[in-house]
């Protein structure tokens, strides 16, 4: 078995630097999280980080403190940038956002991750409704 933290690590790295496609095996077949507060698979979650990368195009994605115990890790997630290009709305729970220009930040978003074989099985938001796409979401809104 891997190091969870590396693993976890390594596919936050590659959505930071958009490389979403080269992750896909990194997920388990039934891989679940919300987005938007709604259920989402690994497909629809890496489609969800494609489409910040279309909208934030200078987008950072940083995780920090990251501890794991067995299959579990904790970690912090911050992500940043500027809503320069269109959102588009294809992902459960996505409205189509134009670009405002806005500076966004998700800081401090606690996150619970479950690992199985090596792959990532669940990713799940601490605090309910205070997910990175809310907080993404909320920030260009107002």
């Amino acid at each position: 078995m891997n190091d969870p933290k590396k693993v976890v690590t390594d596919v936050f790295t590659s959505l930071a630097k958009g490389n979403v496609e080269q992750i896909e095996k990194s997920f388990t077949d039934d891989f679940k999280t919300t987005v938007m507060d709604n259920p989402v698979d690994r497909k629809q979650y890496i489609s969800a980080f494609k489409s910040l990368h279309k909208g934030i195009p200078d987008l950072q994605i940083k995780l920090h403190d990251v501890e794991a115990e067995g299959n579990k890790v904790h970690a912090w997630l911050n992500l940043t940038g500027t809503h320069s290009g269109e959102i588009p709305a294809d992902v459960p729970g996505f409205k189509k956002m134009t670009p405002s220009g806005k500076k966004i930040n998700a800081e401090d978003v606690e996150l619970e991750i479950s690992l199985m074989d090596d792959r990532i099985k669940e990713i799940r938001s601490v605090k309910t409704g205070k997910g990175v796409f809310n907080q993404i979401y909320s920030q260009i809104a107002n």
